[in-house]
């Protein structure tokens, strides 16, 4: 595997792997947009014409996507906490 420590893995498989382990649908065509747009690094499988994930680069987003279910760079309940406590009302998330 070349120093990696997850094999390659199809969009279409990724997909049916991050539904199971994330308890969400995910789905196929997520995936290969994820790949399309280079948010999961892609990697060449010899004589497959098939696109792969790098299956380190699938398991970190995986993990990320675990952290961050809302796939958004913000922390929107980290922001609630921090500027609630400023007003003093604490946790209230309406938005």
């Amino acid at each position: 595997m070349n120093g990696r420590t997850h094999s390659p893995i199809t969009p279409y498989v990724a997909a049916r792997v991050a539904s199971r382990l994330l308890g969400e649908p995910i789905s196929e065509q997520t995936m290969f947009s994820l790949a399309k747009h280079k948010r999961i690094a892609t990697v060449s499988v010899p004589g497959s014409k098939k696109i792969h994930f790098d299956g380190d680069a699938f398991a970190r987003w995986l993990r990320q996507r675990k952290e961050n279910p809302t796939g958004s760079r913000v922390d929107y309940s980290a922001l609630i906490r921090e500027f609630g406590e400023e007003l003093g009302s604490g946790s209230s998330e309406r938005g």
